[in-house]
């Protein structure tokens, strides 16, 4: 029996001329013939992928990881297996690459399978109107912004774990923008400040391709709950060079806060039997130096300087 008729490709996953299939997964691929063929190897499949200037060849073996044994079979079934990313794939194949019985080659056609893929999966980050690490911060509640690189589904309060604070408001902005505040737990006795944490685990969302979702890195900050106190010194008691100078009608004092402060001017200064004088003198944030003088009517009468409650705020960086 004489047979000169070439084998050729009539479909890849069953489809024709040209095919487009979209996944975010491995696929299975069934290349369907004419008849019986032998010697299809990897080489023998093109595969190219889709660039600015249009479809580029690119190593099969990044794609395929092997082929069956396809010997006198007529449908041959693989696995395509895109890189991570998103993309345009190519599926083609070879002229003169497989023989049919008689030892006929296979003629070249323009039957094709287009996928385009996303195994991209959605990746979530953390932002705040807060300071960054290492700085403490004093804000309560502390707000916090979701903002995922993609649209997600299933993404929810449960998916967020919290160290330290009770985790309220959660808030859809988007299907990119989520909201949430934490209300810190007490600072315990003894300590400066405690550390607040978040984090989302994988999966926790899910994008538009079924991709599960990365983990978040770790959202920490140092949340300080303890009012700064304030130590006053009058005249030459606190021996410090950069005292001002007085005489018996002009009292120095000196205000030290425990820790930094802002929002503390003359106004905040209650003086009994006295007034201040001059400017109030910033030395650092922590502390300012004034004059205060008597009253001519106070006589012996004590002289006493206060700061009351508020007078000066607990400086949180932004």
């Amino acid at each position: 029996i004489y047979d000169n008729r070439r084998p050729e490709l009539l479909g890849l996953l069953g489809g024709s001329t040209p095919l487009q299939v979209s996944t975010s997964e491995p696929l299975i691929v069934t290349a369907r013939f004419s008849e019986t063929i032998w010697h299809l190897g990897l080489d023998d499949i093109r595969v190219e992928k889709l660039t600015g200037s249009g479809f580029v060849e690119v190593p099969t073996g990044d794609y395929i990881p092997f082929l069956p044994a396809s010997d006198g079979q007529n449908q041959v079934n693989f696995v395509l297996m895109p890189e991570l990313g998103s993309g345009v794939l190519r599926i083609s194949l070879r002229g003169d690459s497989v023989r049919d019985a008689a030892g006929n080659l296979n003629v070249e056609n323009n039957v094709a399978l287009e996928v385009a893929y996303d195994r991209l999966p959605p990746e979530p980050s953390f932002s705040s109107l807060t300071s960054s690490p290492p700085f403490t911060i004093c804000d309560n509640p502390i707000e916090i912004q979701v903002n995922w690189n993609e649209a997600v589904t299933g993404f929810d309060a449960s998916d967020l774990l919290i160290q330290n604070g009770t985790l309220r408001n959660f808030t859809r902005i988007s299907g990119s923008i989520y909201t949430f505040s934490i209300i810190p737990d007490a600072v315990p006795a003894g300590a400066s400040s405690l550390r607040i944490a978040a984090e989302i685990l994988p999966g926790a969302a899910i994008d538009a391709e079924s991709n599960l979702s990365l983990p978040s890195d770790l959202f920490t900050r140092n949340y300080d709950d303890t009012r700064p106190t304030i130590d006053i010194s009058f005249g030459t008691a606190f021996n410090d060079p950069n005292a001002p100078r007085t005489n018996f009608r002009v009292m120095p004092v000196r205000v030290r806060f425990s820790e930094p402060v802002v929002g503390f001017d003359v106004n905040d200064i209650l003086v009994e039997n006295g007034q201040v004088e001059g400017p109030l003198q910033t030395l650092s944030a922590t502390t300012y130096f004034f004059n205060i003088v008597p009253t001519p009517t106070a006589g012996n009468r004590a002289l006493s300087v206060s700061i009351p409650d508020s007078g000066a705020t607990e400086r949180c960086p932004r």
